[in-house]
């Protein structure tokens, strides 16, 4: 095999019910210059068993299996080292991907200035799928640095990225989200681009790691603060946007104790700056919807929240 262009990256952790369909949807693939590097987390049902079978299959895929469990970001974090290609893509193992998913990211990522392509997926729901979430977003584009503090905008599974930055995402720090992380610094080193195309039907179930949010799960992962204060120690972040990020640093500090209430100079903070806070969902009443959520995180106790 020449070397490939495309590392397809996929961590793998108890995915027995799903992973012969995510396998058979990568592999369909029509772009075929990549490699498959697939880490198992120690999983303890038959995954790592089933994703041997399909190794025997195809030799080229590059499966390894972590000697104790290391956790989600760590695991991300081993897998993406193991990379050879310049551009890497992220799957998860109970997807399953369109045959252009690949091709299109990897078309979107010669364009001059861009670090990180991202597509649309569609939410498969109980064997059908729900377009209705789709439809309510707007898909970011850019690099405005500030229109990825509040809210993780660009997920793992839709994104494609420049291996050149892997030096500066790198450890992914402790209780973050991975792809949240990612876009923030690639915001930063380039231009993201949004393809519009639904590529990824992205399976929601009890045991998705991102829609099981339990009150104990979310006090596993950063509060917001965390999260700001990461994101400053970004020696490339914008000057603009260290200042902005400063700022708003300073007013949401006021609402992570037990005196947390309304605070007037935050609501007008987050009300001033409605675009860049809340510009990621559509919205039928925009000022009415945006006052609302500046009432709402102007007078929230960030403490033990999580990714919000």
């Amino acid at each position: 095999m020449e070397s490939p262009l495309v590392s397809i990256v996929m961590c793998t952790y108890n995915g027995q019910s799903y992973i012969d369909a995510q396998m058979e949807s990568i592999l369909a693939q029509d772009f075929t210059a990549y490699e498959l590097v697939i880490v198992d987390d120690r999983s303890t049902d038959d995954t790592y068993r089933l994703l041997q079978a399909w190794v025997t299959r195809y030799p080229a895929i590059r499966l390894h299996r972590n000697e104790q469990n290391l956790g989600y970001n760590r695991n991300f974090a081993f897998a993406m080292s193991l990379a050879r290609a310049p551009f890497i893509s992220i799957a998860d193992q109970d997807d399953i991907w369109m045959p252009e998913k690949t091709r299109l990211l990897y078309a979107a990522l010669q364009q001059p200035g861009v670090v990180l392509s991202h597509a649309v997926s569609i939410r498969l729901e109980n064997g059908r799928l729900n377009y209705k979430k789709r439809r309510l977003q707007y898909h970011f584009s850019g690099n405005d640095s500030r229109k990825l503090m509040l809210f993780n905008a660009v997920m793992g599974h839709d994104m494609m990225f420049r291996a050149d930055l892997l030096p500066a995402i790198l450890p992914i720090p402790d209780r973050m989200s991975y792809d949240w992380w990612i876009s923030f610094i690639a915001s930063t080193r380039g231009r993201i681009v949004s393809v519009p195309d639904a590529i990824v039907h992205h399976r929601i179930h009890s045991d998705n790691n991102f829609f099981k949010k339990t009150d104990s799960a979310r006090s596993r992962e950063m509060d917001l603060d965390e999260v700001w204060e990461k994101f400053l120690e970004v020696p490339t972040l914008g000057g603009r946007e260290r200042i902005f990020l400063k700022r708003s640093l300073d007013l949401i500090r006021s609402q992570t104790s037990a005196a947390a209430g309304f605070k007037p100079a935050l609501f007008l903070h987050f009300f001033a700056n409605r675009g860049l806070f809340f510009g990621h969902k559509r919205r039928s009443l925009p000022v009415f919807s945006y006052f609302k959520n500046s009432v709402k995180y102007a007078k929230m106790n960030f403490r033990g929240k999580g990714t919000i």
